[in-house]
């Protein structure tokens, strides 16, 4: 996408309503090498064992993108229909862990090693589309 500023990679994870977001790191740490690619990426020394992988994951793509086409933003937004807002909790304590504050609804920016800026968000989907 491109902005004012220049160009921007987004990435949207969907989160699945109520079922699991693809697990924690901790399930993650047999492959030492693509979870250290990754904490690389978003200036992490080490990751806790609750933190789910599919937001480091995702987060890591949008960095990787934004690299590849030489953009100055990469951004990664986690989309949710659960009418229990379930594994909200989960995106703020990757937030946190990233150094940010996801206090309101609002883009969160974040600074890492590259340079670049990421910024995550939280968007709640309707319950509308959710019928069929």
């Amino acid at each position: 996408m491109e902005l004012a500023g220049g160009i921007a990679d987004l990435d949207e994870q969907i989160a699945k309503l109520e079922r699991p977001c693809a697990g924690m790191a901790a399930v993650w740490q047999s492959l030492p090498e693509r979870l250290r690619y990754i904490c690389d990426l978003l200036g992490l020394i080490d990751v806790p064992p609750d933190v789910h992988y599919q937001l480091l994951h995702r987060s890591a793509s949008a960095l990787v993108e934004a690299e590849r086409f030489d953009a100055k933003m990469a951004g990664m937004i986690v989309h949710s229909f659960s009418p229990k807002n379930r594994w909200r909790a989960a995106f703020d304590r990757f937030v946190d862990l990233l150094g940010g504050s996801a206090e309101s609804d609002d883009p969160i920016r974040i600074s890492v090693p590259s340079g670049k800026t990421l910024m995550l968000g939280w968007a709640s989907g309707s319950q509308e589309f959710r019928r069929a």
